[in-house]
């Protein structure tokens, strides 16, 4: 086995959102993309995570999610990445989102996604957390807690 493709070893999670059956946004394209955003950066998908229903809005609620973390953070299984469609897919409350990739951080994971930039500058991170507070609207909207 190539050793360097071993020290990144990676993980992907999938997960459906409401709306996106609108925008033609399936498990398998997010599948594809991420596989293909880990190949350009080098990275080896070892073992895929899905969530199935786009209704599953609390972590409690979302198996998929917590045994992700569960495997990413056990040292033995060296995982050095998380591949997403999007970061909206991790959380869509902030504080959640917040808590989640803290315990990423922690393990040296990188949380990677194929669609907003990379987040290692002061910069990417106030949009990291810009994104967040977006998700959270988008959420709060759709469950009619805020009225546009």
């Amino acid at each position: 086995m190539n050793n360097q493709l071993d020290n990144k070893r990676a993980v992907m999670y999938l997960r459906i959102l409401p709306g996106d059956q609108a925008e033609n946004i399936s498990l398998q394209k997010q599948e594809k993309l991420c596989k293909e955003q880990a190949i350009k950066k080098g990275y080896r998908i070892i073992k895929t995570f899905k969530e199935d229903s786009e209704f599953t809005e609390s972590l409690d609620k979302r198996p998929a999610l917590i045994q992700l973390i569960e495997y990413c953070t056990v040292k033995e299984n060296r995982i050095k990445a998380v591949f997403v469609f999007k970061l909206d897919r991790i959380a869509k409350e902030t504080n959640e989102y917040f808590v989640i990739r803290k315990k990423l951080s922690e393990n040296n994971i990188a949380l990677i996604s194929t669609f907003e930039p990379k987040i290692d500058t002061s910069n990417e991170k106030f949009i990291e957390t810009m994104l967040a507070s977006f998700a959270q609207l988008d959420s709060d909207i759709r469950s009619g807690k805020i009225k546009v």
